[in-house]
């Protein structure tokens, strides 16, 4: 199975997960094409009706110019390839990240972030084959597995935990139970319609973790596409309720490739791992 979206239900709440992962072009020994990232936004009951909201109000705002869009898929709104709804519309799609950023400086969504490399997977020891109904067949199930079990450390025993999965074919299937005091079929039509919306947040902030590495992995802003991303970055990296997440200050004018290099080996050396 390839997992592709996903949506985690506890109690009143549900983390909403994207997949990303890296372009085979990139040269850095840190980011790979074969980096997996896995990222989920968990947003409380009282607040999914107003971001829905949110979404739907400016999806009618650009309609007069941005005809016929759905929904938001970042991918395809930075590009603005011919053909497509934002063809040359980049105003729009930049306008588009900025809204989103605002949201999620808003309403304080909290994000987990969940990475894999090659050279992860050494750094880790006694990986099952299988979790929670899903195989362990390959890197991004292995950043999805590392997710979930970060987020479910924050977890109470007693809670309601509840795991659904969509997969390549977009068919929507309800995984195992975690932990459940009673079933609430509920919760699982919810997110076969209202959900839908949500699930754009994580698919923006994979998209933004895969820009910012990508443009990490060039090693220098080459374009006003670049520069836009990295103050949309910037905003996001100031403002994220994100524990995990590690932010530094970088000099345009430097190689940013060494400069990111240089943050993660000083993080890898302040856990003990050992460097690459």
């Amino acid at each position: 199975m390839q997992l592709k979206k996903g949506v985690i239900v506890v109690n009143n709440r549900i983390i909403l997960c994207d997949d990303s992962h890296g372009s085979s072009e990139l040269a850095s020994k840190y980011v790979t094409g074969q980096r997996r990232t896995y990222v989920g936004v968990e947003i409380d009951y009282n607040c999914q009706k107003g971001l829905s909201n949110a979404i739907d109000k400016w999806r009618e705002e650009i309609s007069p110019v941005v005809k016929g869009v759905s929904a938001f898929h970042f991918t395809d709104v930075l590009n603005c390839r011919p053909g497509t709804v934002w063809e040359n519309k980049r105003e729009w799609a930049f306008a588009t990240f900025d809204a989103f950023a605002l949201l999620f400086e808003k309403y304080q969504i909290e994000t987990f972030v969940q990475t894999i490399e090659p050279y992860s997977l050494k750094d880790r020891a006694n990986i099952p084959k299988e979790f929670m109904g899903i195989k362990i067949e390959n890197n991004s199930h292995v950043a999805f597995l590392f997710m979930i079990s970060r987020i479910l450390r924050t977890r109470q025993k007693e809670d309601r935990i509840r795991l659904l999965v969509e997969e390549s074919d977009d068919t929507r299937k309800a995984g195992n139970v975690i932990s459940s005091s009673r079933t609430d079929p509920d919760l699982i039509l919810d997110f076969q319609s209202k959900q839908n919306n949500l699930l754009q947040f994580a698919d923006f902030v994979a998209f933004m973790v895969n820009r910012m590495n990508h443009i990490e992995a060039k090693g220098r802003v080459t374009s006003d596409i670049d520069e836009k991303m990295l103050e949309i970055g910037s905003k996001i990296a100031k403002t994220i309720n994100c524990k995990t997440m590690i932010c530094t200050d970088i000099d345009l004018n430097e190689d940013l490739k060494t400069q990111f290099e240089v943050m993660r080996i000083l993080d890898r050396d302040s856990k003990k791992l050992p460097l690459l």
